[in-house]
């Protein structure tokens, strides 16, 4: 699923595509502004936007190393082909193939597909803590301004979590 924000003026359509790559697209008209080549493979996950940084993550074949999976954080202010140009961090060898993404209060939060919380900080991609949730990662985290984290694991299992800095409860 695609997001709507407007960065530096501009209303863009932020799509995360089947064909590896994301697109920033003018919401009115659909003309691209910029494209990032992400993976060899489709995109599910949904990106969460925050200014003009956008954060997107996948688990399938990544195009600058073998490992699999990767979360980004890009420049979303930039304009053409910004592969190289508009990566602000990048975090390879997680697979956060099925889970989109939650930021709040400066953490980036992602379930890997193998039921890993992960927190991360959103301005530098430094890692903050992992959370083991069970075993198979499907369910999307939500966050409230607190530091509350709600997220459910395939199974069955429902976790009501604290970030609590470096670690979570």
């Amino acid at each position: 699923t695609p997001a709507v924000a407007v960065i530096d003026g501009r209303r863009l359509l932020i799509a995360p595509a089947a064909d590896g790559n994301v697109y920033g697209m003018l919401a009115r008209t659909g003309e691209i502004v910029w494209t990032y080549r992400f993976s060899k493979r489709g995109l599910n996950a949904s990106p969460v936007i925050s200014g003009k940084r956008v954060y997107v993550c996948h688990g399938e074949d990544n195009l600058t190393s073998t490992e699999m999976g990767a979360i980004v954080c890009i420049d979303g202010s930039k304009s053409g082909d910004i592969t190289e140009s508009g990566e602000i961090w990048r975090v390879e060898g997680l697979t956060v193939g099925y889970t989109s993404p939650a930021l709040a209060n400066g953490r980036l939060y992602v379930v890997t597909n193998d039921a890993r919380l992960i927190a991360f900080d959103a301005e530098t991609g430094r890692e903050h803590w992992r959370h083991n949730l069970g075993r198979i990662g499907k369910g999307s985290p939500v966050v409230t301004a607190d530091g509350v984290i709600y997220v459910g694991e395939q199974t069955g299992s429902f976790h009501i979590l604290k970030d609590e800095g470096e670690r979570c409860e």
